[in-house]
């Protein structure tokens, strides 16, 4: 299968979350496309270590650099901007990826509540508006991608926990239909006009 003209060799990506699992994994393959990568995430130690390991797998080790933000605070994300406009010219790729996992139970703590909604809600909001105008403007093919989860997908239905602590019963759970009232996906253009030479979707 051919790849995205946005992942091609010397075109640059930035990837929020880049400090291991999903996000790692996707550095380390536009790495081995030969593409420029800018590696995001707020995990220092980690950062430091995973931009080690990209880096000297890199054909130019300037070519991959690390930027510590808080992708919930939109002034961070712009500074990543920022950052990987004046390193590499241009941002072909992004890949809005870091994400805090649950926890936050219906009464606990707002702070944990803010947390979660900060990176997983507005780190993707932040990272869509502040890198997609310029994308647009420069008129070459680009690419955003947001990661998600969700529960495993062989069971066609996920059941809720019963309220209040009563004991499993048929009549006391609600079955959500993952086909039916599952993640709904829609795909748009990153274009200005139909002359615009941004990629279009799958």
């Amino acid at each position: 299968m051919p790849h995205h003209p946005a992942l091609a060799p010397g075109r640059a990506a930035v990837i929020t979350g880049a400090a291991s699992g999903i996000g790692f994994a996707m550095a380390e393959r536009c790495v081995a496309l030969g593409m420029k990568v800018c590696m995001a995430d707020v995990d220092e130690a980690a950062l430091r270590a995973a931009v080690g390991l990209l880096a000297a797998k890199a054909a130019n080790q300037a070519d991959v650099f690390a930027i510590l933000i808080d992708v919930s605070r939109r002034e961070e994300v712009e500074r990543l901007q920022d950052h990987a406009i004046d390193a590499f010219g241009e941002v072909s790729f992004l890949m809005n990826n870091a994400g805090r996992e649950g926890g936050g139970t219906m009464f606990g703590g707002a702070e944990r509540w803010e947390a979660i909604l900060g990176a997983n809600l507005w780190g993707v909001v932040n990272g869509v508006q502040v890198f997609g105008p310029k994308m647009v403007e420069q008129g070459r093919p680009c690419a955003i991608v947001n990661t998600g989860s969700k529960a495993p997908s062989g069971n066609n239905y996920f059941r809720s926990a019963p309220a209040f602590g009563q004991s499993p019963r048929p009549d006391r759970t609600i079955r959500f239909d993952c086909f039916r009232a599952g993640p709904k996906v829609r795909r748009e253009h990153l274009r200005r006009s139909p002359l615009c030479a941004c990629g279009p979707a799958e």
